[in-house]
């Protein structure tokens, strides 16, 4: 999944979906711009719809006049007045679900442009980015190519976060942080999923090597006489032959047995 940037109007996005946050107890900015593109079509539906105040529910909709993207996804936020950082979270996870699952494409969405004065926009566009990555975990690793569970749609391949501001590099680099700690989350759940058999102490070795070739860093492997030596000598009594990994980029060291 890769992740973009734009401050251009969500009618214009030429996403395969598009996905918009309203509120339901009051006249929403991005409800009556829907409304509006779409020549009134999207309030007929809107109004016949239930479970609006359900946070996190989505609605789906598909050939609606005047937008770019070939399907609609709105996520409800419940009442303005009650509307929390919690609820924001809920209807943002609820929408990382919905595109983890299925054809999806490219995706686009506003929920980095819902205020929230206790949360940055930079803060807001790093979760988001961690969710969609996270929702996205499919165990694979040693499933044969014809299973069924290999072959099924992995979600959105790209998503344009939309924000109501010119993109700045600390923006960029929120995105790109929020990546790579879900990169870095996507790797552990793998390993910890492995069969026993795979996941062996000499391939976590092999797998830090080569973490720290690709991101430049240095790796040690401590054999079983140079661990003696370490101030934790007396933990390696009571664990059967564990690997250990130093990273120069961190004081602290890893251990995996």
């Amino acid at each position: 999944m890769k992740f973009t940037i734009s401050d251009l109007p969500f009618e214009k996005i030429a996403a395969t979906t598009l996905v918009v946050p309203l509120f339901t107890d009051e006249t929403d900015p991005n409800r009556e711009r829907l409304d509006k593109v779409t020549k009134g079509k999207f309030g007929r539906l809107w109004a016949q719809e239930v479970d609006r105040d359900v946070v996190g529910q989505i609605f789906r909709y598909t050939d609606l006049p005047g937008l770019a993207a070939s399907r609609l996804l709105v996520v409800s936020l419940g009442e303005r007045g009650k509307f929390t950082a919690q609820k924001w979270a809920k209807a943002a996870q609820a929408v990382a679900t919905a595109l983890a699952n299925g054809p999806i494409g490219s995706a686009a969405h506003l929920l980095a442009s819902v205020d929230l004065p206790q949360m940055p926009l930079a803060q807001r566009l790093r979760l988001l980015t961690y969710w969609f990555r996270q929702a996205q975990y499919r165990y694979d690793a040693t499933l044969g190519e014809n299973s069924a569970k290999a072959k099924s749609p992995k979600g959105a391949d790209r998503v344009e976060h939309l924000i109501p501001e010119a993109a700045t590099d600390a923006l960029y680099r929120a995105v790109a942080e929020g990546d790579a700690i879900a990169e870095g989350a996507l790797l552990t759940r793998q390993l910890g999923d492995l069969p026993a058999n795979v996941c062996t102490p000499e391939y976590l070795a092999e797998t830090a090597e080569n973490l720290a070739k690709a991101h430049d860093l240095k790796c040690h492997v401590l054999d079983k006489k140079r661990r003696k030596n370490w101030a934790w000598a007396p933990f390696w009594r009571l664990r059967p032959e564990p690997s250990v990994r130093r990273s120069s980029s961190c004081s602290n060291t890893g251990v995996a047995a």
